[in-house]
């Protein structure tokens, strides 16, 4: 597809996507053969002050090559609902939504517009790994260090008080700018938190759920807590899990490796699950230490130590985890979280009794969302 045009489509902003045509010369938006793919654009913003333009991500969904069986509609569903509303500076925007309909006459393909990151945050990992083999490997800084927690957890702090998990926090799933300024996306397995039906195992990446998860027991926001805990364990290229370890039973066994199973086996959390495991000592104080060892030098109480404490409260057997908001109390991270809520304030206060297109946008698609959903749901008076 190497022919680039404009495209616009009813109450949605104009968009630049690569086209192609098909036998009769009529233009495709996307190639139909590619059944769910993301795709690079720009996208064209028309406000009071001009217009501008913005890199953005196509997200398709093929309706038509969704099984009934499945989860597929489901996951469109949570996904476009959740971006509908969620608005954070470390949550990706959703800009814009469209769909079309096949010659048939029924729905084929959903596309949802997402702003465009730099790159993902297992890009950043990937590049930083390739000189810790070498004669001269680059120690990991404190301040990335401190400064991703601190975003991924404002993130989701922001979801968890909304009463939403985001159920996938993992490297790929986070957007990483040249700035570094991180994003959480891809909100396709999201759920609510009171959802007591949610004993789903394989809802989302096993490698980053917890004990809990794997033994299919309830959860709650915990698991995305356990899942940032393992984020900061691949930021060192010292990830939890072995290449080994390739199955769900595997798993469990590494958690319970690693942390160990006390006479008691855990029954406070998991009842009698555990009950034929043979109790052990925990290699997990071993293990923190062998990973900090790629850590650079202390920046006060951005230091070795207090990693390894705030570590130990996100990467807990108890599924009742610290909440975000304490964790950025921590003080590993409490002088980070401060610089940046008083930067947070400064802007706000520049931006005060204003609204940028950006913004204006947002509420324009707020209200059209609104209106449609009170015809929908509501009665008028």
């Amino acid at each position: 597809m190497d022919q680039s045009t404009e495209t616009s489509q009813p109450n949605s902003q104009l968009i630049k996507i690569d086209l192609e045509k098909d036998a009769d010369g009529k233009q495709k938006i996307l190639d139909t053969k590619i059944p769910r793919v993301a795709v690079a654009a720009v996208r064209e913003v028309k406000g009071a002050s001009g217009t501008r333009t913005e890199k953005v991500v196509l997200k398709k969904y093929d309706i038509e090559g969704f099984n009934v069986h499945q989860v597929d509609y489901k996951t469109i569903l949570r996904e476009f609902q959740n971006l509908q509303y969620l608005m954070h500076e470390n949550i990706a925007t959703m800009k814009d939504s469209f769909w079309s309909f096949s010659e048939k006459g029924t729905l084929n393909h959903v596309w949802i517009v997402t702003e465009r990151m730099d790159f993902k945050l297992s890009d950043f990992f990937r590049t930083a790994a390739k000189k810790d083999d070498t004669p001269t490997p680059a120690p990991r800084d404190h301040r990335h260090l401190s400064s991703m927690l601190v975003q991924i957890l404002h993130a989701l702090d922001y979801l968890h008080q909304r009463g939403i998990m985001h159920r996938d926090v993992k490297p790929d799933n986070i957007g990483l700018s040249k700035q570094f300024d991180l994003k959480l996306f891809d909100f396709g397995v999201a759920r609510p938190i009171n959802d007591m039906k949610d004993l789903t195992e394989g809802a989302s990446s096993p490698l980053y759920l917890p004990l809990e998860v794997q033994l299919v027991e309830q959860y709650d926001w915990g698991v995305d807590i356990w899942a940032t805990g393992l984020v900061a364990l691949d930021f060192l290229n010292h990830p939890f899990y072995p290449a080994s370890v390739n199955s769900k039973p595997k798993i469990k066994q590494r958690i319970l490796d690693v942390f160990g199973v006390p006479g008691n086996k855990y029954k406070e959390f998991f009842k009698d699950k555990l009950i034929h495991e043979k109790p052990r000592d925990g290699i997990f104080n071993a293990f923190l230490t062998t990973a900090c060892t790629r850590l650079g030098p202390a920046l006060g109480n951005l230091n070795e130590e207090n990693f390894q404490d705030l570590l130990g409260k996100m990467l807990c057997i108890n599924p009742r985890r610290t909440l975000a908001r304490e964790l950025l109390e921590h003080k590993y991270l409490k002088a980070v979280n401060a610089g940046r809520l008083k930067k947070a304030k400064e802007k706000a206060n520049q931006c005060k009794n204003t609204l940028d297109d950006h913004e204006s946008t947002q509420n324009e698609r707020d209200k059209e969302t609104l209106i449609k959903t009170l015809k929908n749901f509501s009665t008028q008076l």
